[in-house]
């Protein structure tokens, strides 16, 4: 009967244990380890992936205006709509013009600095879904409809940098 007892309680506390370790991987960082796959956007480990993160999407309008974005889904939605973006052939790339004003997004990890870690960079044309992707090399993508939609938003809430 003891004995039944030691193994219930150690299996509980197991449970338990797993339970919350799950939950701290789930509320501190963007990837689970278990399911975590490395790609042309997702390229560093997934323990680099740790919050606080920060989406800054700038655009050069006579002078470089910036809105920031920390909020935990907002960094999951660009980093998944990232992963979704379809890779561009040399035959597609050049039949897709500059549109208009430069615009950069930087997704960075904010440690103890107010610039952190940049994780990637995406160098784009304002009204354009040809961008390319700088994280350890460059990919010319494709940005999803919803990805875009998101940019144009947020660029029209950015705000002229130093004012």
């Amino acid at each position: 009967m003891r004995q039944k007892i030691i193994i219930g309680s150690a299996g509980l506390l197991l449970v338990i244990v797993f339970v919350a370790i799950s939950i701290y991987i789930q509320r501190a960082f963007v990837f689970n380890p278990l399911t975590f796959r490395q790609d042309s956007v997702t390229h560093a480990q997934w323990r680099e992936y740790k919050y606080p993160i920060r989406v800054e999407y700038l655009v050069d309008d006579d002078g470089w205006k910036l809105r920031k974005a920390t909020e935990k889904s907002e960094v999951k939605f660009v980093l998944s709509q990232l992963k979704k973006a379809k890779p561009l052939t040399d035959e597609e790339i050049a039949g897709a013009g500059e549109r208009g004003k430069r615009v950069v997004i930087v997704v960075r990890r904010i440690l103890d600095s107010e610039n952190g870690q940049v994780l990637l960079l995406l160098d784009s044309s304002e009204g354009s879904r040809v961008a390319t992707l700088r994280t350890t090399a460059y990919h010319r993508i494709l940005l999803t409809e919803d990805l875009a939609g998101l940019i144009a938003e947020r660029l029209g809430e950015a705000e002229m940098i130093g004012e």
